[in-house]
């Protein structure tokens, strides 16, 4: 009776997780012999499962030859040299250029003009005499520059004379 207390606790270990191999093994032989009690019947199929199943069901694996190691190797660094090349390769998209006229417009008789082949000289044509009204002005200005240094030299030298 002493025996089953004892794989009774041993079974409550390995459930538990916190039996030694060698208490496994143990659990193992015991339960692979045919003397167990009917409570601890449903713990057999499991344990001898654990003894023998496991062995069988799992096949050893065998190492691939150094050959077909070296094999894939170079098949994985072809790929990437292939992936890189592509990548490389590849056509880049370019940038639209920058047009400062699009979405401009002119309007012409009460009509919208939004063609660009008609918008870009008429915009480049209000800018010319845009810079051509400028430099009108700039002259306009420099010439009254002018006109207000003679008047003012005009001025002093008037006073001059009479302070004379």
């Amino acid at each position: 009776m002493e025996r089953y207390k004892q794989i009774e606790a041993l079974i409550a270990r390995f459930l538990d997780g916190a039996t030694t191999n060698a208490e496994e093994r143990e659990l193992y032989a015991f339960f692979a012999g045919g003397d167990i009690l009917e409570h601890l019947l449903p713990y057999k199929e499991l344990f001898v499962w654990f003894g023998e199943g496991i062995r069988d069901e799992a096949p050893a694996e065998e190492p691939l030859p150094r050959s077909r190691r070296r094999i894939g190797l170079w098949a994985a660094a072809a790929a990437a040299a292939v992936v890189a090349g592509i990548l490389w390769l590849w056509p880049q998209v370019p940038e639209p250029a920058f047009d400062p006229f699009e979405g401009s417009y002119i309007v012409r008789g009460g009509v919208k003009i939004t063609d660009p082949a008609i918008v870009r000289p008429a915009i480049a044509a209000m800018q010319a005499q845009w810079d051509e009204g400028e430099a009108i002005q700039q002259a306009i200005r420099d010439q009254l520059l002018q006109s207000e240094k003679e008047s003012r030299f005009i001025e002093f030298e008037l006073h001059q004379k009479f302070l004379k």
